[in-house]
């Protein structure tokens, strides 16, 4: 197998590390549960730890949960510790880490100024060129719980508050905030809670915001029918796709999730598939988490097939209007409680799975999976190796012929 596995260079026992991940480029940040952002850079196909970051303010930001969410874009990386206790209990921040001379270092620490306890502002974060956003699940503006999101600025080099997104008919504890993603003019906010417009409970939502100049306005918002799915656990967007991620969905069996990806049609939303995979079987939680980057999508599972919660992730690719499972990602050696797949971020062709239950190092030290989905073929196997592609077998049948010309001129084409 061709995976990389990165652990972090202390090793410390409970470290949880690979609870969040985020790529961009050559760069990546890794969250954990002990309060502590690892950031990597990959240099001759390997990934190394640069530095290790944690908030100016605060001496131990473990129980701050400091970085069990985490985005980075170009030289700007956003962390949220959504129990920061500043405002009040379990209230919630932001902060922004900025690159300078290769150094990461505390520029901002982002709160908003409605800030009040219980509302765990920044539980989720999500950037994108010159846009942040941040979800606070528990903000009560309109109803109790029902949630809010906020859209931030970069100008100037500085992050200002630009507007707060809700849903256009806000409902109690509906967690309306509980994941975000940015991509661009486009935004996607979950709220596994709601009861959806027919009132049942707990099937969630997610809602897209769209950016004309910039103005924010709610686009359209994603819904699913079935009780106590928890549809918009997980949400992922990239250019006109967004993955939602329902955790409890049942066609399989019971929990045994299922992740939903729709493309924009002009203003529209279309359903395009709904991801769910025969092998998994009671509370597998397919669409834990859930990526999507061009024509890739990875979603991760609590898959019990090597234990409770010892997790896996499924990788589909897009062909056409149809996305088609390419492989499932399994642990070396998963044993129950890894969580192998708790976090999952593509970019490029770059996968990072994390791993934050893994005990290879550590109890509980945790690791992070990466792979290269060029490693993968569509015919749902591994390739051994890149050489039928130098010595021109494209499509990997063993001979070099016309049809891997015609492989190779559509590659070209679209890499252009």
């Amino acid at each position: 197998a061709n995976e990389l596995i990165i652990y972090p260079s202390d090793l410390n026992s409970n470290t949880g590390f690979g609870v969040s991940t985020s790529i961009f480029n050559n760069c990546a940040v890794i969250g954990s549960y002990s309060g502590i952002a690892y950031v990597f850079t990959k240099s001759n196909d390997v990934w190394v730890q640069h530095s290790k970051i944690s908030p100016d303010d605060i001496t131990s930001s473990s129980n701050n949960a400091f970085a069990k969410s985490v985005s980075i874009f170009g030289d700007y990386i956003i962390i949220g510790a959504s129990r920061d206790q500043e405002h009040g209990y379990n209230s919630g921040a932001a902060y922004v880490f900025h690159k300078n001379n290769n150094i990461w270092t505390q520029q901002s620490k982002l709160v908003p100024s409605d800030i009040k306890p219980y509302d765990m502002f920044g539980i989720s974060v999500c950037m994108t060129n010159g846009y942040a956003i941040i979800g606070k699940s528990g903000d009560d503006e309109h109803c109790f719980g029902s949630g809010a999101a906020y859209i931030y600025k970069l100008s100037d080099n500085k992050w200002t508050f630009q507007t707060k997104l809700k849903a256009n008919i806000p409902k109690d504890n509906e967690y309306f905030g509980c994941s975000v993603s940015i991509s661009d003019e486009l935004a996607i906010v979950g709220a596994s809670f709601d009861d959806g417009q027919i009132g049942k409970s707990i099937s969630g939502s997610a809602y897209i915001f769209h950016r004309e100049e910039e103005t924010w306005a709610q686009e359209t918002v994603l819904q699913n029918e079935d009780q106590s799915d928890e549809f918009g656990r997980s949400v992922s967007i990239s250019n006109n796709y967004a993955i939602v991620g329902a955790y409890g969905n049942d066609n399989q069996s019971m929990d045994s999730g299922a992740a939903y990806i729709f493309k924009r049609n002009d203003k529209t939303w279309d359903l395009q598939n709904v991801l769910t995979v025969e092998d998994c079987s009671i509370f597998c939680h397919l669409g834990f988490s859930v990526s999507i980057s061009n024509d890739y999508a990875i979603v991760g599972t609590e898959d019990n097939s090597n234990g409770y919660l010892s997790g896996s992730a499924y990788v589909y690719q897009r062909n056409d209007e149809n996305w088609a499972l390419l492989t499932k990602i399994l642990p070396n050696n998963g044993k129950k409680q890894d969580r192998f797949g708790s976090s999952v971020s593509i970019f490029g062709n770059e996968l990072f799975i994390g791993v934050p239950g893994n005990d290879d190092k550590n109890l509980e030290t945790g690791c992070v999976y990466n792979l290269n989905l060029l490693d993968y073929d569509s015919t749902h196997k591994k390739k051994s190796n890149t050489d039928d592609y130098i010595n021109g077998d494209i499509d990997l049948n063993g001979q070099i012929d016309l049809q891997d010309l015609i492989l190779l001129i559509k590659i070209i084409t679209k890499l252009k």
